[in-house]
């Protein structure tokens, strides 16, 4: 497992091997749209190995929209690649394993987008506390003569399918609803996160991954090399 600190571009390793299974987790609570991307990308495709996945969202106050994130954590191999020299892989970097997102209340703005999208996508649960419920966003910044600003709401997003601003006023409520308590995190426990790698080893148990291929890959039935060999013809002039 690798935790990407949102606060910076650096990665700690914190193994977790759990029953056998080893899951991916990515920290995903950016100060700066440009550290959110490359701590993503830095925690997913360091650890596409892993069978399962947790995306740590919580305390993204957002400021950008990244809907890459989910179409890149929603992927899907379609299919493997034998290779002479050594094991298969597949033909698109992806975890297809259970996955689940972990969110709180100082998660706003992209930080409601975000698992909306999680959650649109059929991805997996949401797990620990409601979002903060702030999506309707500013653009321009006009400075004031004092070096204060002025802000008012420019654009707000919306579900084409209901027409519904989301999130605006409510946030985006969990799957699994999971207190941080403090009295636990003062003990340096996290009951969200152990909520979602329970979730995921369940899942895992229910539908482990499927084992290496014992068979080696042959052409399909149209292939040239299935094909019946061709009838001897007879010499001209033969009776």
């Amino acid at each position: 497992c690798v935790r990407i600190r949102g606060s910076s571009l650096g990665v700690a390793p914190v193994d977790k091997r759990r029953k056998e299974h080893v899951i991916n987790f990515v920290e995903s609570a950016p100060p700066k749209p440009r550290v959110h991307a490359i701590d993503f990308i830095k925690g997913f495709f360091s650890q596409t190995d892993k069978e399962g996945i947790v995306v740590d969202e919580r305390w993204n106050n957002g400021g950008y929209i990244q809907p890459w994130f989910v179409e890149t954590l929603a992927r899907k191999m379609q299919a493997g690649i034998q290779v002479r020299n050594g094991g298969d892989v597949g033909d698109a970097v992806a975890i297809e394993g259970p996955k689940a997102m972990l969110i709180n209340g100082y998660s706003g703005s992209g930080g409601d987008f975000f698992p909306w999208m999680f959650r649109h996508n059929n991805l997996g649960p949401l797990i620990g506390k409601r979002t903060w419920g702030g999506l309707v966003g500013i653009d321009e910044q006009p400075v004031l003569v004092d070096g204060g600003i002025v802000t008012a709401p420019e654009f707000s997003i919306y579900d084409r399918s209901t027409g519904e601003i989301i999130a605006e006023n409510h946030g985006v409520s969990p799957d699994i609803d999971v207190d941080a308590r403090p009295d636990l995190v003062a003990k340096g426990e996290d009951p969200q996160l152990e909520a979602a790698v329970k979730y995921l080893m369940e899942q895992l148990q229910k539908n482990p991954p499927p084992p290496p291929r014992k068979k080696l890959p042959q052409v399909g039935k149209e292939g040239l090399m299935n094909l019946p060999p061709p009838s001897p013809t007879k010499p001209k002039g033969s009776g």
